[in-house]
């Protein structure tokens, strides 16, 4: 999506927060960090948004507040589920519960997002719940909007 779409899609919030654009080089710094290449999609989202608080969901990037820092979400997901390196958190629920991009799959532009239970014994095949970041975002957009 351009930022133009993603605008319209948040145009019908009396409200929205945004931490503001990373550079492509903190991006760098962070696909150095965790060891993935992030899909484009969500390097876009950070380039231009950074954070995003909206209604009552929160997404997960850089440059904002603690409670929105992508790598601290990241670190403290490896100390408590550790088999979970794979999952990038996104969002949180509030409930322990975690929308994450899969990093598995070997093509950056195709990571699907995946709801990790934190209570589920297999948690190493969460549930698909969007081909990509960008449908996703839509998606939690709209149910945002209801």
């Amino acid at each position: 999506m351009t930022k133009e779409e993603y605008l319209m899609l948040l145009s019908d919030f009396d409200t929205f927060k945004a931490s503001g654009g990373i550079s492509e080089a903190t991006i760098a710094e962070v696909e150095a960090t965790i060891g993935f290449v992030l899909p484009d999609e969500f390097r876009f989202f950070l380039s231009q948004f950074g954070t995003l608080q909206v209604g009552s969901e929160s997404i997960l990037g850089l440059g904002g507040p603690q409670h929105e820092d992508l790598l601290k979400n990241y670190r403290s997901f490896l100390e408590w589920k550790p088999t979970s390196f794979l999952l990038l958190p996104i969002c949180a629920d509030g409930f322990g519960n975690y929308h994450c991009i899969d990093l598995r799959s070997p093509d950056r532009d195709h990571r699907p997002v995946v709801f990790f239970r934190h209570d589920d014994p297999d948690d190493l095949t969460p549930e698909v719940i969007a081909s990509s970041f960008d449908a996703w975002f839509k998606t939690i957009i709209e149910e945002a909007n209801e």
